[in-house]
């Protein structure tokens, strides 16, 4: 059961302020579409990690067996496909750390808790690991360890996450 949602005034006059009602016809109905999606609401969790999920999950179905926990949280203030777009990354990374082969012993596993005010989720790959090097550079834009790629997933995702109030962080275990 999630925790009613309270009326925030202040975004919606602030949202309602920045639009410029001058704008007529179709370039100002694309101006408040716009105005609209980027307006911070009240975003459910699981909804942003299932959307993220079914982006990426084809890129990992055949290497890891995937594993929910989800508790009943509220919802976070937030963008929902930006939350999509931070969740994908850190999937994708996931996937990607783990070699193929051995589907039964490799997951990927994903819970979301309630943490005092904030609500935490928590992505795991039983992937290859990373470098005391890729480690001190990992949210850094353009660093990467992968052939071909551009570096700029985790970046972005550690943006995403800074902006709504939140951290992105690393914890290895063995």
């Amino acid at each position: 059961q999630l925790e009613p949602v309270p009326p925030d005034r202040t975004m919606a006059r602030l949202c309602t302020n920045s639009f410029n009602y001058e704008h007529t016809g179709r370039a100002g109905f694309e101006a408040a579409a716009r105005l609209v999606r980027e307006c911070p609401a009240y975003a459910l969790t699981f909804g942003a990690l299932d959307a993220a999920i079914a982006l990426v999950r084809p890129s990992f179905r055949d290497k890891a067996t995937l594993e929910r926990s989800y508790e009943s949280v509220p919802r976070v203030r937030a963008i929902e496909r930006k939350l999509v777009q931070l969740f994908k990354s850190l999937l994708q990374n996931a996937g990607d750390a783990i070699e193929p082969g051995h589907k039964d012993k490799n997951r990927i596993s994903i819970a979301v808790r309630r943490q005092a005010d904030r609500v935490e989720v928590v992505i795991r790959d039983t992937g290859h690991g990373l470098s005391e090097d890729a480690k001190s550079h990992l949210f850094e834009p353009f660093f990467t360890q992968k052939p071909g790629a551009l570096g700029l997933g985790l970046a972005a995702a550690h943006g995403i996450a800074r902006s709504f109030g939140g951290e992105l962080t690393l914890t290895e275990t063995s």
